[in-house]
């Protein structure tokens, strides 16, 4: 007996969206481990393609691409030599090549996309197709998850984030919460980025809130704190959760989500 799983369709995919509760008009934030969706006839643009017959002309698509050469690290753990900073290449949202770990082969295809267009915040860089591509026209170089970035017009737009068999702290717009919750001592980081201006890299400084801002030995967390965050949420039954071709996916509002994970941060950390 084949126990294969039956290949993926555009239109197979958009059946089991629209069984998910996306429809037309809606803004989604995806985040997926295509590994988990396939198999698909034609690949992640087969996928990009489903969302968008069901989303139409009217919504759009958004994902967090990051960028794979962040120079996040490597200021954190004590910065670049000349020699380094010589070499690195600069930031240009036309061409900047999409971080793995956040973007994936989905994202890689999304920036290849006719139409799609890439915020200018390098480490919080966000790719966007459709109705949703005008919400990230201004995205801020300081604090580009907090107020005034492109997530805070995603929350306030009532855009959705859908989840296609990803690990359950992807959720980017968790971050938002982070900067609206009442927590003390969040941490900052400050650091530079190589930026493509008029054809020049130009280094800029930028301040980002710290990975695991105010959550004491985070590292030791188990699960991750946002993870932890999103599981107490799907425990009071506020998502919908199915199947995407084979992967088990989890569709939540961001104007629900928000405020619970507000709540929880508080709770927790306050």
């Amino acid at each position: 007996m084949n126990s294969e799983p039956i290949e993926a369709t555009r239109e197979t995919l958009a059946l089991d969206l629209r069984g998910l509760g996306i429809k037309a008009g809606d803004i989604v934030m995806l985040h997926a481990a295509f590994r988990s969706v396939r198999p698909v006839e034609g690949g992640p643009d087969t996928l990009i393609d489903a969302i968008m017959d069901v989303v139409t002309t009217a919504g759009g698509l958004v994902m967090f691409a990051s960028w794979e050469h962040s120079t996040y690290d490597a200021f954190v753990a004590g910065g670049l030599s000349q020699s380094e900073r010589d070499a690195w290449p600069a930031f240009d949202p036309q061409t900047a090549p999409v971080r793995p770990t956040h973007g994936g082969a989905v994202g890689a295809c999304l920036a290849k996309r006719p139409g799609a267009f890439r915020s200018r915040n390098p480490d919080r860089s966000l790719l966007a197709i459709g109705s949703a591509v005008p919400i990230l026209a201004h995205h801020p170089l300081d604090h580009g998850f907090g107020p005034g970035s492109p997530l805070q017009t995603l929350y306030e737009h009532g855009a959705k984030t859908l989840n296609l068999g990803a690990p359950l702290y992807t959720a980017t717009i968790l971050h938002y919460a982070e900067y609206l919750c009442e927590v003390p001592s969040k941490r900052h980081v400050h650091y530079e980025v190589p930026i493509l201006e008029n054809g020049t890299k130009v280094w800029k400084r930028v301040t980002q809130m710290n990975r695991d801002a105010f959550v004491p030995d985070a590292q030791g967390l188990d699960p991750d704190y946002l993870e932890q965050v999103t599981r107490a949420y799907i425990a009071t039954g506020g998502h919908v959760e199915g199947l995407v071709g084979s992967a088990q996916s989890h569709l939540f509002d961001m104007t629900d989500l928000v405020p619970f994970a507000i709540r929880y941060f508080e709770s927790e950390y306050g």
